[in-house]
Formats: structure tokens, C-alpha cells, sequence
């Protein structure tokens, strides 16, 4: 049964993270269409984003690389590198999403909190 949790909780995170990625009818926006202007939206260091970013690229990190362990036999290594990678890919993702939405941007910040949840999640993985 423990085995079974790791991997429906990294599967609610791929959809959670993912099933917004979904596009209907999308297509190629014309080079003179695009604006180069500094949105209008101000992106804190500290904010309750920020928290959310931290701790999901934590919790997704320790998931998957136990999901990778428990379920795939992968070695605690080769487990704890493909669950920074998923979990790095995903902030990227989310970011790259909110660049193509209307009054929304690709924030670095945001991103940055993603490397440190998911450096958390490797540390506290490092420790158990």
C-alpha cells in the first residue's frame, strides 16, 4: 500500500501541473502582433505564489524520486536526478505557460522558488 501512495501522488501532481497545459485550436501568433511591453503586474520576492512554487517543486521532487525507487527500482541516484528534472521541467513549463496568457508573464522569480523547492526536496531526500 505504501508503494501505491508514492505513485498516485506523483500522478495528482502531473495532472495538477500539466492538465492546464492543454490547447484547443492554438496557433501561430504573426511577429508584428507581439508587444514588447513591461507588464503592468508586479512580481514580490515574497508572496504567497512564491510559497506555493517552493512548496510544490518540493513535494513533486520527493514524490517522483520515491515513486522512481519504490515502483521503477531505479537506484537512489539515478532516481534523485530524474526527480530534479521533472520537477525543474515543470516550474519551466508553468512559466512558459503564463507567457502565453494574456496579462501574465514568464517570471524568473517564480522560477527561482521552484530550484529552491526542489533543492529542499533533494536535501531533505539526502537525509532520510
Amino acid at each position: 500500500m505504501r508503494k501505491l501512495s508514492f505513485s498516485f501522488l506523483t500522478a495528482g501532481f502531473i495532472i495538477l501541473f500539466l492538465w492546464p497545459l492543454k490547447v484547443h485550436g492554438a496557433q501561430p501568433v504573426p511577429a508584428d502582433s507581439v508587444k514588447l511591453q513591461k507588464p503592468a503586474i508586479k512580481d514580490y520576492w515574497i508572496a504567497p505564489d512564491k510559497g506555493l512554487h517552493f512548496l510544490g517543486s518540493m513535494m513533486a521532487t520527493i514524490a517522483s524520486a520515491k515513486t522512481l525507487e519504490q515502483q521503477f527500482d531505479f537506484n537512489k541516484g539515478r532516481s534523485r536526478a530524474w526527480a530534479i528534472g521533472f520537477s525543474i521541467s515543470l516550474g519551466v513549463t508553468k512559466e512558459l505557460r503564463d507567457s502565453r496568457q494574456p496579462n501574465n508573464f514568464f517570471s524568473w522569480k517564480d522560477l527561482t522558488a521552484d530550484c529552491l523547492g526542489t533543492a529542499l526536496g533533494r536535501l531533505i531526500l539526502e537525509l532520510k
